[in-house]
């Protein structure tokens, strides 16, 4: 057990180890910033209004 885990551990107790060390090295996917517009207005302006 890392000490990385172990402090985890401690402030997350409910979490486990292992699943912790996964999602650590998950590569994380987007650049984490959020859209500021919605997805569905581009593909509006793209394709035009479905009905």
């Amino acid at each position: 057990m890392t000490t990385e885990t172990a402090v985890l551990g401690a402030l997350a107790p409910d979490t486990h180890p292992r699943i912790v060390e996964v999602r650590r090295d998950l590569p994380k996917r987007g650049s984490g910033k959020l859209r500021e517009t919605d997805p569905r207005d581009d593909c509006i302006k793209a394709h035009g209004r479905q009905s």
